[in-house]
């Protein structure tokens, strides 16, 4: 069974809504984006890697690993958030 349907095939909250642009929809979501892209892609923080453009949880991972190697605390915290579903609650 589908992931969507997991709640109920009868729930709002299960159906996704199915939109199709036009060709000058898609010229506009283009042009916006060229518009938009260097605003939306500078990093809050050297250390962003989520919603940057060449940057990876592999990235992540490793860089988190290199902390961990090169650090000379006795003890170090991580914390994990997964907000896999934050999208399908808004």
């Amino acid at each position: 069974m589908h992931k969507s349907f997991e709640k109920g095939p009868k729930l709002p909250k299960s159906c996704r809504p199915i939109n199709f642009l036009d060709v000058g929809g898609k010229v506009f979501e283009k042009v916006l984006k060229d518009l938009t892209s260097e605003a939306l892609y500078t990093p809050l923080a050297p250390e962003q890697f989520g919603f940057m453009q060449g940057k990876c949880t592999t990235d992540a991972i490793l860089k988190l690993h290199q902390t961990i190697e090169n650090g000379d605390l006795k003890y170090m915290a991580a914390l994990f958030v997964d907000i896999s579903g934050a999208f399908d609650n808004l």
